[in-house]
């Protein structure tokens, strides 16, 4: 075999090798029918299952304070025209892809392993209008965290992620907002909250959204809980007979 052929195999043997050692999970969320977006410099809200003028594919927007609302609308009034902020509902599917370490996994029980990727893209879930008229990436500043997997496949996560949401506007430049996305267990919360300085005045953008992790694999429960049911719940009617008889 000739030195080049040797370097080839060389390196596919590496790419093979490296790709075996990690893994991807694609983020597939459902979110709280209360999640909100809020654009505080305009004192309004958008919630994903609250219905815009009885429409349900409209989901905003509301006055948030009835002090800056205009005239004759007080708090909880609809605002503008109607927009739809959250264009898929509930259903967040493809909002982000994790990767993990595979290396030292061997695919069968309950096993964990270490983050090492985190990708978000909640613009396709939220789209969030305001002054900027503008769309926004989310960045990823820092993370750390850990899946638990069963025979291979994630079971919960425990993340903790620093991200940015940046929008691009022709007017203002580059704008940040900054927050936190989590996942403990089942459990997601997409939290941004901050207040920019503008030519406009100080802007406030707050996305409050929560929900749960879809796609995550189920650990059946031991086989011996079933043949331990019968006699807990006998236990259970047992104590409440003896509480009946001495109370009367």
């Amino acid at each position: 075999m000739n030195k080049y052929a040797y370097a080839i195999l060389l390196v596919a043997s590496f790419l093979l090798t490296g790709n075996a050692q990690s893994a991807q999970f694609q983020l597939d969320l459902t979110a709280d029918g209360d999640s909100r977006f809020i654009d505080h410099f305009s004192a309004s809200y958008a919630e994903i299952t609250r219905p815009w003028n009885g429409s349900q594919e409209i989901d905003g927007f509301f006055c948030i304070d009835g002090t800056m609302c205009p005239p004759g609308i007080g708090t909880d009034g609809e605002i503008g025209s109607g927009r739809d902020i959250f264009p898929n509902e509930t259903a967040f599917t493809n909002a982000g892809l994790l990767d993990y370490d595979m290396s030292g996994v061997s695919g069968s029980g309950i096993e964990s392993a270490s983050i090492t990727g985190l990708s978000l893209d909640f613009f396709q879930h939220v789209l969030a209008e305001n002054i900027l008229n503008a769309d926004y990436v989310t960045n990823v500043n820092s993370f750390s965290g850990t899946v638990d997997l069963f025979n291979g496949q994630v079971s919960s996560i425990d993340l903790t992620a620093d991200i940015t949401n940046v929008f691009d506007s022709a007017g203002f430049g580059m704008v940040p907002f900054q927050g936190t996305f989590t996942i403990t267990d089942n459990l997601f919360a997409f939290l941004v909250d901050e207040t920019v300085a503008s030519p406009a005045g100080p802007f406030r953008q707050e996305w409050d959204i929560t929900g749960s992790v879809d796609n995550l694999a189920a650990i059946p429960l031991p086989a011996g809980i079933f043949l331990l049911a019968p006699g807990l719940l006998g236990l259970v009617a047992i104590s409440r007979r003896q509480q009946r008889l001495s109370i009367s």
